[in-house]
């Protein structure tokens, strides 16, 4: 007995025995590739990530914006991102709807971001 319904349980027992160890592995391994792909874009447009992603998780910040200049920034050209308290962050989770285009959209945000606030 628990405070929680089973259902999330379920939900995941029912996905795996739908996807299958491969399937799972396929899912797993275009998560992270396009984790990497954010990873790469995030250095080459001038970020600082917080660690090398080992799961399907970015986080980074800069040297020149605080944290919540990047949220604030990204928020005004329509994203929603998640800001990890500790370290101070901004943390993105590549899950399955997340594709390649997706990634690109937001890395050209970053760029455009970072260079608007570098002629401040």
């Amino acid at each position: 007995m628990g405070t929680r319904t089973g259902a999330s349980t379920a939900a995941t027992w029912a996905l795996m025995n739908y996807l299958g160890k491969e399937g799972y592995r396929k899912v797993s391994k275009e998560c992270m590739e396009i984790t990497e792909l954010l990873h790469s874009g995030v250095v080459d447009a001038g970020f600082k990530p917080v660690t090398e992603p080992e799961l399907n998780i970015v986080a980074f910040t800069s040297h020149e914006m605080t944290v919540d200049e990047i949220a604030d920034g990204l928020e005004r050209s329509g994203w929603a991102v998640s800001i990890s308290a500790y370290p101070r962050a901004i943390r993105i989770i590549v899950m399955p709807h997340v594709k390649k285009e997706h990634v690109e959209l937001l890395l050209d945000d970053l760029r455009e971001l970072r260079s608007l606030h570098s002629k401040e």
